[in-house]
């Protein structure tokens, strides 16, 4: 009609007809009112000439930006849209919908709280009832402003209320692709199960939709999230089917986003000659819109080639690497910018530029520390240095060689995940951090069959290097967890004897006089010793016997002292026995769970108790910040892909989420929170990597600023844990300090007469992580 009115007007009529057609029938199957409602605009200005080219004008507008949006240049739609804000139709309707796309160009530009305020304003305009597709739009662009400005579950919930107007509008295109939101969302914010199951919604939704865009970046967003998961080949299966569908969606940045991400896949997968292929089917797609408005498509595609190159062209795949930390050197790019530089530390070295390799890690490492909040999680923190780990290990080995002690230990540092406490993050600092007065800190390194272990005693630094057999080694760890529950004690000292040997022994005499304090940092594969359980067969004492022992991730969380806000915390929570849903979780009852929360909780006078069906997720949430102590008795999962996806089991909310992610712990405040005491099995494990014990809970504590964190390396029958439990809090209640309580707890069970308890396999399954 509009374009009649501009140049044909012999057609304008007809087409007005059509439209009022369209719009009634609409309206009588209870649909949206809009079009009905934008026909008779124009049918009562028909006599005005001025307004109907005014309306005409601004729906030519609105046509165009319309287009856009659909083309995915959200800034050209939003540009367009406003245009007919100025114009100033006289169609509230049209007003209506120009509104919405004007804010989500606002938004897309990066001006979120603006995007927010014209959502908002607009939402008090609109007829629900009349108008259920623009309220969904509206609140679908909502939620998306929310997301982008951090505040996820805000847009959780406007995503929910989107998708539930497009059912009324009876456009279920549009309700699958607002449900995949919701699941983006939840994926944010650590709710990896809910999200997966809503991700599944999606596609049934969108199953019959085979053009839609909707459809290729949920299909997109699922690969990604299955290749993160470890399920590469899956991933790059549903890739291809993404693939199809950006290509019967004829857009052209689709097209190349998806042949982009396949050339990643296919890259990660060692096929290099598919991923070129895929590298070549993309970049042939980048025209100037979509370079402008997408442009880590043609940034990812550098990544890929980048990594490509590195064993027959490490000159290029500098540049190709170089090019892209220059492009995405900003807070909002941390993963990218990360990569980049680890890709060019890569290619400097194959070209024996170890200075330089060192000066590109060194950047990526400051800005983890600089903008960790733009990183997810504390896990993902974890896996992009772990995925440097071998370029660390190289540059380290280096240093080593040319006898260089001190500043290969700074690269091994700068490699290790950090938890500072919540808050603005700080940069990396130089030097060797210095343990505590008075203890000593012991770092260890397993780089392939080298051993290398650093003494760090105020100033002092020193390093023992030992030629092992790799496997044998952790061959003798694996062998403890073994023994867990033995009642073979010769078998069971003659492992840890040898472990003692070969990781203590040798730098016996750096370690102070008796009694002096350790801080033992380790990598991922040595995290799993027990060592306070490590046996000194000379002097016929277990490890914990001769000194007190505290893990860090890092020395510079070693160096740290205790928080203020945690000695100033309001009282201890304790969780008693959660009352999980048997259907959900094939889990045993743990009978003594209970009773060892209430005997804890007798401890601190004013304890705050969530038993059994009280101890949901919504109530751990509210209570567990600005709490000072916090003591769980019940029910953990841990994940050995994703460690971040770990969780408590606990009972369900009136929604029936019953569990709260190791992830979603570490973005809360509980800088607080002076010990977290997670009695429950395998909360402290390990992984290989710099990160180490250090994933799951340990990590998600300690990232959301609490002092430290006392968890279990492996399953320990509740009945044995509770008295460990009763006497480290009897300690901890006098002291305060969470490692000296932990031993005392320990030697109280070890020079016991019960022999069940004085086994190792009992008080040598929990560790004091922190500070």
């Amino acid at each position: 009609w509009a374009e009649a009115v501009l140049g044909d007007t012999g057609r304008a009529g007809k087409r007005l007809r059509l439209a009022e057609a369209l719009g009634a029938a609409l309206e009588r199957r209870g649909g949206d009112a809009t079009l009905a409602d934008a026909a008779r605009a124009i049918r009562a200005h028909a006599r005005d000439p001025r307004a109907t080219r005014l309306l005409a004008s601004a729906h030519r507008e609105y046509a165009r930006g319309r287009k856009a949006y659909r083309e995915a240049d959200k800034k050209g739609a939003g540009d367009h849209c406003a245009r007919v804000l100025e114009i100033a139709p006289p169609s509230p309707a049209l007003r209506g919908w120009a509104g919405v796309y004007r804010a989500a160009g606002i938004s897309f530009e990066g001006d979120h709280s603006r995007a927010v305020a014209e959502f908002e304003a607009q939402r008090a305009k609109v007829d629900t009832a009349r108008h259920p597709a623009l309220a969904a739009t509206l609140h679908s662009g909502l939620a998306t402003a929310l997301l982008r400005g951090g505040s996820h579950q805000q847009s959780r919930d406007a995503s929910r209320i989107a998708a539930r107007h497009y059912t009324r509008a009876g456009e279920r295109e549009s309700e699958g692709g607002e449900i995949f939101q919701q699941a983006t969302t939840e994926f944010g914010m650590g709710l990896d199960w809910e999200a997966y199951a809503t991700m599944h919604r999606a596609l049934v939704t969108l199953r019959d939709f085979r053009a839609s865009r909707f459809l290729h970046a949920l299909l997109l967003s699922a690969s990604q999230s299955l290749a993160d998961d470890g399920f590469r080949h899956t991933a790059l299966a549903l890739q291809d089917e993404a693939v199809a569908v950006a290509g019967r969606t004829r857009v052209r940045a689709f097209v190349a986003e998806s042949h982009a991400r396949r050339a990643q896949l296919r890259a990660g997968l060692g096929d290099s000659a598919g991923a070129e292929t895929d590298a070549r089917a993309a970049a042939r797609h980048l025209d100037d819109v979509v370079l402008a408005t997408w442009p880590w498509i043609t940034v990812d595609l550098r990544l890929v080639r980048g990594r490509l190159r590195l064993r027959t062209d490490p000159a290029g795949a500098l540049a190709a690497f170089d090019s892209v930390a220059v492009a995405v050197d900003t807070a909002r790019t941390v993963r990218r910018y990360v990569l980049a530089l680890v890709g060019a530390a890569e290619a400097r070295l194959a070209l024996g530029d170890a200075a330089g390799a060192a000066a590109d890690l060194q950047k990526a490492t400051e800005r983890l520390g600089l903008q960790g909040s733009a990183i997810e999680t504390a896990s993902l923190r974890a896996s992009l240095l772990d995925g440097a780990r071998e370029v660390f290990d190289r540059l380290v080995m280096l240093e080593v060689a040319r006898g260089r002690e001190r500043e290969a230990l700074e690269f091994l540092e700068r490699g290790r995940v950090s938890f500072p406490p919540a808050g603005p993050r700080e940069g990396a600092a130089a030097g060797v951090a210095r343990p505590p007065a008075g203890s000593v800190a012991v770092v260890y390194a397993l780089i392939g069959d080298t051993l290398l272990t650093w003494t760090v005693a105020g100033d002092t630094v020193r390093l023992v290097r030992q030629s092992v057999d790799h496997a044998g080694l952790l061959a003798r760890v694996e062998a403890v967890r073994a023994l867990e529950g033995s009642r073979d004690e010769a078998a069971a000292r003659s492992v840890l004897a040898s472990l003692y040997d070969r990781l203590v022994r040798p730098v016996e005499r750096a370690l102070g006089g008796a009694e002096t304090p350790l801080v033992l940092v380790a990598d991922g594969e040595l995290t799993r010793v027990p060592f306070s359980a490590l046996y000194d067969t000379r002097r016929r004492r277990y490890l914990v016997e001769a000194r007190p022992l505290r893990f860090a991730s890092s020395l510079r969380d070693a160096a740290r002292a205790p928080s203020d806000a945690a000695a100033a915390g309001a009282e201890a929570l304790v969780v008693a026995n959660p009352a999980f849903d048997p259907r959900m979780y094939a889990l045993e009852p743990l009978r003594e769970a209970e009773a060892e929360a209430r005997t804890v909780a007798a401890t601190y006078p004013g304890a705050r108790v969530l038993p059994g069906r009280e101890a949901t997720p919504s109530a751990l949430r509210a209570a567990l910040p600005g709490s000072r102590l916090f003591h769980f008795a019940g029910h953990a999962v841990f994940d050995d892909d994703r460690p971040g996806r770990s969780f408590l089991v606990l009972a369900p909310d009136s929604g029936g989420a019953s569990r709260l992610m190791a992830d979603e712990v570490a973005g809360m405040d509980l800088r607080g929170v002076g010990v977290a005491v997670l009695s429950a099995c395998e909360t402290l494990p390990s992984r290989e990597g710099r990160s180490g014990g250090f994933a799951g809970f340990a990590g998600a504590f300690l990232a959301a600023g609490a002092d430290g964190v006392v968890g279990s390396l492996w399953p320990v029958d509740d009945r044995r844990t509770r008295p460990l439990m009763v006497a480290f809090h009897r300690a901890y209640g006098r002291s305060g300090d969470g490692a000296a309580a932990l031993r005392a707890a320990q030697l109280e069970l070890l020079r016991g007469r019960d022999p069940d308890l004085a086994s190792p396999s009992t008080w040598a399954a929990f560790r004091y992580a922190g500070r």
